[in-house]
């Protein structure tokens, strides 16, 4: 069977046919955000504004759901280019999980994520991070993944930790600027977890 190849940024992910699904578990799936989501995620972030605000900045910048599409065509034609994909559990949406690639010549990505507080505490979260690993480390070519989050969102850096990301010390690396608590998951300690 011949690999069909679709590109990343400058990072090439193989791929045996075209997929926007990515499948996490029984009933779970990882799909491509298409701009005609807009509605039903304005209509989730609406509906819990104030919880996600807390940690999502952004938030207060969505006040429709055209605010909504002009993010996801924004994130799709951005350089390096964003990939959004929506948490569904049996075909509901759950929240988002967004990878970027941060840095090429390392070929690194980044992982952003928010779950509606009735899907938390399940796994969820967990189980989605750990395929999209998968998907990043065997399909992209990515060597590095990280994960920021604030240091008063324990709920976040419990998850990470669960996926399988450690967290960088001052001594690792520079996070005073941002003051965000960062994790990382390199490739060889993934294969070794997997």
């Amino acid at each position: 069977m011949q690999l069909k190849l679709k590109r990343l940024s400058t990072i090439t992910c193989r791929q045996d046919k075209p997929k926007s699904m990515l499948f996490v578990d029984d009933g779970v799936y990882l799909n491509r955000i298409h701009i005609d989501a807009g509605q039903k995620i304005f209509q989730a972030i609406d509906g819990q504004r104030d919880e996600l605000g807390e940690f999502l900045p952004w938030i207060g910048q969505i006040h429709s759901p055209e605010d909504v599409i002009k993010s996801i065509s924004a994130a799709g034609s951005s350089h390096p280019p964003v990939w959004l994909f929506e948490l569904l559990d049996t075909r509901c949406f759950a929240g988002i999980i967004s990878m970027k690639i941060t840095n090429r010549q390392i070929q690194s990505a980044e992982f952003g994520y928010w779950l509606l507080k009735e899907f938390r505490a399940k796994g969820l979260m967990k189980k989605s991070l750990q395929t999209l690993a998968r998907f990043a480390f065997t399909q992209c070519n990515v060597t590095e993944l990280t994960i920021r989050t604030s240091p008063e969102n324990a709920p976040s850096q419990k998850v990470a930790q669960a996926a399988g990301f450690t967290r960088f010390t001052d001594a690792d690396i520079d996070i005073k600027s941002s003051g965000d608590y960062i994790y990382r998951l390199v490739k060889a300690d993934w294969e070794l977890i997997k």
